[in-house]
């Protein structure tokens, strides 16, 4: 039944209908095997196979579908359509902290405390969960993300002491996430991803 799959990627599992037929498939292929300390194919298409509701499609699948469609590399996207999804929910929240409660700091602490938890906890535990492997991170676009995000948060230090901001110092903030991306896209066109 599985004989005639060809290994070249993902897209094979998805000719398969039934659950048992694409658990057998993830079993029986050892590139699907998860490098990580969690199979989550296997748990999809076979522990939860038969109860889809139990598991959630996650968001990888989209992000990746999403980049092939628009055409982005895995860099662009992550700092685009992968930031968006992962900010969606401080965003919302912030918005509705600001007009919503007499106490705009909850806003505000919540985007910071989930960037100091972000740069911080998930970090540590990422950098400690792959030293084994020792993978190689980019030094110059490590400096560059760091450079930016300390300049994000100088900018929002200002706008904090001097108590209010405009419509100019609103679009100038946002702006500065345009001007990252920029940086990243010029980066990867001109030395072809290496230095991501």
């Amino acid at each position: 039944m599985l004989s005639d799959i060809s290994v070249d990627g993902c897209t094979d599992l998805h000719k398969y209908s039934d659950y048992d037929s694409k658990c057998l498939y993830v079993k029986s292929n050892a590139h699907y095997r998860s490098k990580g300390y969690i199979n989550y194919l296997q748990i999809f298409y076979c522990s939860f196979g038969h109860s889809p509701i139990l598991a959630s499609n996650y968001f990888c699948n989209n992000l990746e579908g999403l980049s092939y469609i628009l055409r982005l590399s895995p860099t662009i996207a992550g700092v685009t359509l992968l930031s968006l999804g992962n900010g969606a929910p401080d965003f919302f929240a912030s918005v509705v902290s600001f007009t919503r409660s007499n106490d705009g700091a909850v806003g505000l602490n919540s985007i910071l405390g989930g960037a100091f938890f972000v740069s911080s906890a998930v970090l540590g535990v990422i950098s400690f969960l792959v030293t084994s492997n020792e993978i190689a991170i980019g030094k110059a676009s490590f400096i560059r993300d760091v450079i930016f995000f300390l300049f994000s948060l100088f900018i929002l230090l200002v706008i904090i002491s001097i108590g209010k901001i405009t419509l100019l110092g609103s679009i100038s903030y946002v702006s500065m996430y345009f001007l990252y991306v920029n940086a990243i896209s010029a980066t990867y066109f001109i030395y072809g991803g290496d230095m991501m």
